[in-house]
């Protein structure tokens, strides 16, 4: 309230005298100025339904100058209230109370429901009081933007904003802007989001939802159609193993039949069947009347028989989980033990190191050279050797002992070649119905061109060996490993 300048004096009746009534503060105001008035009446008027007003009233010259007080208490007052807009003595009187001295502040206030000086100083120092229209003509020109929780009606005063933003953790108005207007409602997951990378709350909010912590992950599953981490984390499975060359559903049929009984024989039938059971599992997308179906990014190339025909029998990866039979069409599931391995006995034995080291050395087999190769292989983690020679391969070597300490501490397992068959033949024939690596270096060339199998397979289990002194080397063991 102002320093008063008038003395007032409060009067019942005026009816003795002429009176003028001024009609507005301006001109009551000039006439105060003009006179040098130092005293006012003061008198109270009947009461209406909704106030008590009082008029100003001056004696001058036999003339009562009146002018209509509208409920202030004082002609200060109501020039106070004038100066900083007030419309009426109530909202001034209201706002003096929670110490608010404009109109403008009062109003801001009352949209909180509490007019408390307090409330417009934190605005005002924060920067939310000077910066609240900019707000609104920016969250009418960014409604996609704003965060979706957040309703700028609810939000219509500085005061109101600045205690959303303060609750939500953001220390001003400037650190709100940064986050709310790429749709970030607290500062916490404003943060958290910013140092993974991450611009707009909708990415991060949705990536959260996917499981995705990534931002590089989210935006290559968000270009795929891709719904979650646990389809993202499939998709990248399949594309390792396709390697760019087969399409996914190769690379799925693939892993089914490795997870396939060894031995089990598939008809044509049965591996379409058996890739549709699979790719089953894979339908993340949806159409809308809710039935699943395989998402975009999976690729094929087995849509009929004849792409299943030409995939089995000329696809090399294929062959390591099984033979294709194209005249009975099925498939052999054919997978090779890596615990179990057969070593060619009379290709080992007669190895002619020892001829080579020196040139007077015998031509004969020895065992020695077996149990190196067994040393080796227990290196290499294998559970089961077995040592397959010719008939007459033990009365040949001069160190029969070796062998049979190597059998007698259960090292190895040691076969003849029935009399009545060809080693070579026995071997392979042990070595394909057992599933397993052999050790030879024997290249079987005269048995690739009378047997399908071993021209396409031999080469894929043989692991050829070098013997120097006493130190082995098997070529292109670690790849089976």
């Amino acid at each position: 309230m102002s320093h008063s300048k008038y003395d007032y004096v409060e009067i019942e009746d005026s009816s003795d005298f002429k009176s003028v009534r001024v009609k507005n503060l301006k001109g009551f105001l000039k006439l105060l100025q003009q006179y040098q008035v130092k005293l006012l009446f003061r008198s109270e008027l009947p009461k209406t339904e909704t106030s008590q007003t009082k008029d100003f009233i001056f004696l001058e010259n036999g003339t009562f100058y009146r002018f209509d007080g509208k409920s202030y208490k004082t002609l200060e007052d109501f020039e106070e209230a004038a100066k900083s807009d007030f419309p009426d003595a109530e909202s001034f009187y209201d706002a003096q109370q929670g110490g608010i001295f404009t109109y403008r502040e009062y109003l801001d206030c009352k949209k909180t429901g509490v007019v408390d000086k307090q409330l417009y100083a934190k605005a005002q120092r924060y920067g939310f009081y000077d910066s609240f229209e900019k707000f609104k003509e920016r969250c009418e020109a960014n409604k996609t933007l704003i965060p979706k929780s957040f309703v700028p009606a609810e939000y219509d005063s500085a005061i109101k904003l600045c205690e959303y933003a303060l609750s939500k953790g953001f220390k001003d108005y400037w650190d709100f802007d940064k986050a709310f207007f790429f749709g970030f409602s607290d500062k916490i997951t404003f943060d958290e989001a910013k140092i993974k990378g991450y611009t707009y709350a909708e990415d991060y909010i949705n990536a959260v939802k996917m499981g995705f912590d990534l931002i590089k992950e989210y935006q290559e599953a968000k270009h795929l159609k891709i719904l979650s981490k646990f389809e993202y984390d499939y998709y990248n499975n399949l594309k390792n193993a396709a390697k760019g060359i087969y399409s996914f559903d190769q690379v799925v049929l693939m892993v089914a039949l490795k997870n396939t009984d060894n031995g089990k024989k598939l008809s044509l039938k049965k591996l379409i069947e058996l890739l549709k059971l699979k790719e089953e599992e894979i339908k993340f997308a949806s159409k809308e009347d809710g039935s699943r179906i395989l998402p975009e990014w999976y690729s094929k190339k087995l849509n009929n028989e004849d792409e299943f025909r030409l995939f089995l029998s000329e696809e090399s990866r294929i062959k390591q989980y099984g033979i294709f039979d194209s005249d009975g069409e099925y498939f052999e599931v054919w997978k090779i033990s890596n615990k179990k391995i057969y070593i060619d006995g009379s290709n080992v034995a007669f190895s002619n190191h020892r001829k080579r080291e020196n040139p007077n050395g015998d031509d004969m087999p020895h065992f020695s050279n077996i149990k190196l190769i067994v040393e080796e292989l227990y290196t290499q983690r294998f559970e089961e050797i077995m040592v397959i020679g010719d008939a007459g391969l033990k009365r040949k070597a001069p160190d029969l002992e070796v062998l049979t300490k190597m059998i007698n501490d259960k090292r190895i397992s040691y076969h003849e070649a029935p009399s009545t068959t060809e080693a070579d033949e026995f071997f392979i024939k042990k070595a394909k119905a057992d599933k397993c690596y052999i050790v030879s270096n024997d290249t079987f060339r005269d048995w690739k061109m009378k047997d399908t199998w071993i021209a396409e397979n031999i080469d894929r289990i043989r692991i050829p060996f070098m013997i120097e002194g006493t130190t082995v080397t098997l070529s292109g063991i670690e790849k089976i490993l």
